[in-house]
């Protein structure tokens, strides 16, 4: 049998339900008495003769048709379009809240009131308490978002039984269109399935240890993140059907012509309401004044505010003079309960009119009600003082803000960043986690966040911490999972002009020869013995191998070798886990991108890096893959089993250290500094493979195209270094994590090519925002250990960046808009990291530029981009 033939029966049915029993319902809830049914073709002329509905109808099509054209004539021309367009996709990850709340509310009325959907098709709730139940319980699941695909699959099902009961429930056609947007997207934020995604899915959670269902609710949007795209069509189709059906028959009309179904009102005869003459008297010349009118308060305690009335009636009366309560009821309680105070209020909080010490409050040159202290200046944030929570910051100077020693903290803690950025870094648990950094035993001078800090595992992304390599200690947690997670940047002769219309056939041919993705698969798939081999002698392996030149080693940090590593002391499970990932992206942020300098910034230290404007280089990012993750994992177990009494010392078991001079501490050092060396070699073997892929693409040498390393730098990280603290120079064990080392010029460390100029840092952006070139600035060695940031930061989680970004959308921004090609393994991936999950990478490199910790050499821009 055809399609065609197949859908006719289905077709009849539907017009049947359309036009039989639902017109004959529609006139009996619009009309007084039973009301009989009518022909439904004579019924809709009836409507359309009306000139009024007529012209309703004529007048919206043809305002739709020239809103569309108009539409996509400006389009083009016209910013504002843009600019509009790209303020309302940052609300996109509220359209399900949104979508929940609408098909929720009446639920739960309707299951209250005792119908079907549609007030149309009732039922006894005495007769029918389970049907009662089910609307109830879907619509409080519903505003909750707990297993919301579920609800609307259920939700669906029982439309679809309740047409077969009644087929008058086709009124009810607009709940269809919001299951259906809901089985696509999910619960979005706020709900209760993102909260239980975000524990489920976090490292050592004991939720996540039992709790399958955040596995599946991962396959799912991994599934329907294809359809995303087209939830707007359904809505906007399934909402507009409904409207036009509802047009046409009627559904509503004004409550007076419907009186039989209109709730009888009767005045209280005693207390007649509306205004009333209190006392009307004469004026001198004896004519009637304006009488006073007074008008009866609706309630007998006082005139009620408006909220948010969930229960259709209003829940909190105002109180007396004096200052209203702060929070609204919904959802206020809700962002008490998860922050102390909602995320709407934080943010105009911002404005000058928040109550911190010197700030102006209001604009205006008076005394902060919370304080007591004047702000000299009018309108301007003169801050001395922040309050993140129970976090307190002191400004020290610009760009410096710091947590005071206090309880168990053995040192300060410090925080480099602007105002804006501290607003973004103080809206998860970077402070606390930084707070807690400060008990690490032998941790010297202060804790530090960079301007890119964001929450890590126990200690922030973006954290730096000098702990004496004597009477200190060394914590994995603050070095991370991904050791030597890095990025390498590589130049070419080639300009923007050369690589324009070879962009497509570049991004797949990169593509397909660097393997990305999660699992295995790499440039060069081994034994056990080559991981061993990688493990003990970094980038010298990969020269031996083929894989690299000279040239290379000497523009690698440490110039790709750890001497302490030690390939025993990493398990049997984390080198097989490394076995067949020699050369490849993985997962997550990791990428590898082509790019133009768009700016130089220092000529002079420019030319000695041998960049210039519209060069194209190559960013290639990702660090120890499985390898490094499961010694972080080995030892982080390992630790906790043997100096429980140490951890028990600290504020966060995340942070598990091992005392200086252990055995364990020992251990983990060599078998992190063995993993350090199989990153080196993982990025080299990348950029093996984009050499061959550059020649092939361009048919040259990839000598000729001067395709030369420029430097690579590790993140996460933990370093013997000296540094001088409090006068003397002490051996410190540098960690960093998600942050840069930022030397400047002279120190004995680096290169020879660099030892003059300062060590080249390399920052990357979002792929749809610039990256940057830096040198360690003069500054690092007094300020932050040596270091500056490692990237732009994130802001927001990868599943809520999924609920807020459609991947496929953010591909086609990027190359309608930025010309900017991505290509990627899903399109959750892509949407995991879209330009508007990070932070603002432009204000970082400024604040580490004025701090003098990494000076700005040059800025870059993406041409094309491979996600893992």
């Amino acid at each position: 049998m055809s399609l065609r033939r197949s859908v006719r029966p289905f077709a009849a049915v539907l017009l049947v339900l359309a036009f039989s029993r639902p017109v004959a319902g529609h006139v009996d809830y619009v009309t007084d008495g039973p009301g009989a049914a009518v022909d439904a073709v004579e019924f809709a002329l009836a409507v359309l003769s009306n000139p009024f509905n007529a012209a309703l109808f004529a007048g919206a099509g043809l305002l739709t048709v020239a809103g569309t054209a108009g539409y996509l004539w400006a389009r083009p021309t016209i910013p504002d379009i843009v600019v509009l367009r790209n303020t309302l996709a940052g609300y996109a990850d509220l359209v399900p809240w949104m979508i929940r709340l609408s098909v929720g509310l009446p639920l739960v009325g309707a299951g209250f009131q005792g119908y079907s959907f549609a007030p149309i098709v009732a039922f006894s709730t005495t007769a029918n308490p389970g049907l009662r139940v089910l609307f109830i319980g879907l619509g409080f699941v519903l505003l909750f978002g707990l297993a919301v695909r579920i609800a609307s699959a259920v939700g669906l099902a029982t439309y679809a039984w309740t047409l077969t009961v009644d087929p008058a429930a086709v009124i009810a056609m607009e709940f269809v269109p919001a299951f259906l947007a809901l089985l696509i997207l999910g619960g979005g934020r706020p709900s209760a399935d993102q909260m239980l995604q975000q524990v489920a899915s976090t490292e050592g959670t004991l939720y996540g240890r039992f709790d399958p269902i955040h596995l599946l609710k991962g396959f799912l949007d991994d599934v329907t993140a294809p359809y995303r795209r087209y939830v707007p069509v359904v809505l906007r189709v399934g909402v507009g059907a409904t409207f036009v059906y509802l047009g046409l028959f009627q559904k509503a009309r004004d409550a007076r012509e419907r009186p039989a179904r209109r709730r009888e009102v009767r005045p209280n005869r005693r207390r007649p309401s509306g205004p009333r003459t209190v006392g009307a008297r004469r004026g001198p010349d004896r004519s009637r004044r304006r009488p006073r009118v007074r008008r009866r308060p609706v309630h007998p305690r006082g005139r009620r505010r408006l909220v948010p009335a969930v229960y259709d009636h209003a829940l909190w009366p105002a109180r007396r003079p004096g200052p209203r309560p702060r929070h609204p009821l919904w959802p206020g309680l809700g962002a008490v309960h998860a922050r102390g105070r909602p995320a709407l209020y934080r943010s105009l909080d911002r404005t000058p009119g928040r109550h911190r010490r010197g700030v102006a409050c209001g604009g205006r040159l008076t005394p902060c009600r919370c304080t007591g202290d004047i702000s000299l200046r009018v309108g301007v944030s003169n801050m001395t003082t922040y309050e993140a929570g129970d976090v307190t910051l002191e400004k020290v100077r610009d760009y410096v803000w710091e947590i005071p020693k206090q309880g168990g903290m053995r040192v300060p803690a410090r925080v480099l960043a602007s105002e804006a950025l501290l607003d973004e870094i103080s809206d998860d648990k970077t402070l606390e986690q930084l707070r807690n950094s400060a008990h690490l035993p032998g941790v010297r001078k202060y804790t530090l966040c960079m301007p890119d800090g964001h929450q890590g595992y126990g200690f922030p992304v973006g954290g730096v911490a000098g702990i004496d390599a004597k009477e200190g200690c060394i914590s994995p947690g603050a070095v991370g999972y991904d050791i030597n997670c890095g990025v390498r940047m590589l130049k070419t002769n080639l300009t923007y002009d050369d690589v324009q219309g070879h962009e497509e056939e570049l991004v797949d041919a990169l593509f397909d020869a660097v393997p990305s993705g999660l699992g295995g698969g790499g440039v060069h798939e081994g034994t056990v013995e080559d991981v061993e081999a990688i493990l003990e002698r970094g980038m010298d392996w990969a020269l031996e191998h083929g894989y690299a030149v000279e040239d290379d080693l000497a523009h690698c940090e440490d110039e790709g070798y750890r001497p302490e590593a030690d390939a025993s002391k990493v398990s049997e499970k984390a080198k097989n886990r490394g076995r067949d990932q020699v050369g490849s992206l993985g997962s997550g942020n990791h990428f590898l991108e082509v790019q133009r300098v768009t700016d130089v910034f220092r000529a002079d230290v420019a030319a000695d890096f041998g960049l210039s404007t519209d060069q194209v280089v190559v960013l290639i990012h990702c660090g120890s893959r499985g390898l490094g993750h499961q010694v972080c994992t080995d030892y982080l177990r390992k630790i906790e089993q043997a100096h429980q009494g140490l951890l028990n010392q600290l504020p966060d078991k995340e942070l598990a250290a091992a005392p200086a001079g252990s055995q364990l501490a020992d251990d983990y050092y060599e078998a992190m500094c063995a993993a350090i060396n199989f990153a080196w070699v993982n990025r080299q073997l990348v950029m093996h493979r984009t050499r061959t892929v550059f020649e092939d693409v361009f048919d040259r040498s990839w000598e000729a195209m001067g395709m030369h390393l420029l430097y690579d730098v590790a993140h996460n990280i933990a370093k013997r270094e000296v540094h001088e603290v409090e006068g003397e120079k002490r051996e410190l064990f540098v960690h960093r994590k998600g942050a840069t080392r930022a030397f400047p010029a002279g120190r004995p460390e680096l290169p020879p090519a660099y030892a003059d100029v300062g060590q080249p840092i390399i920052i990357p952006g979002s792929m749809g925002a610039g990256s940057y070139v830096l040198r360690g600035g003069t500054e690092s060695m007094t300020e932050s250990f040596g270091s500056t940031a490692h990237g732009a930061g994130r802001l927001m989680s990868r599943t809520q960046a999924k609920q807020e970004y459609w991947g496929e959308d953010v591909r086609n921004d990027l190359r309608e808009h930025e010309h900017v090609y991505v290509k990627a393994q899903s399109g959750a991936t892509v949407a995991e990291e879209a330009p508007g999950v990070y932070k603002d990478v432009d204000e970082v490199v400024r604040v580490s530029d004025a701090l003098g910790i990494g000076d700005k050499v040059a800025r870059t821009f993406p041409v094309c981009n491979i996600k893992g």
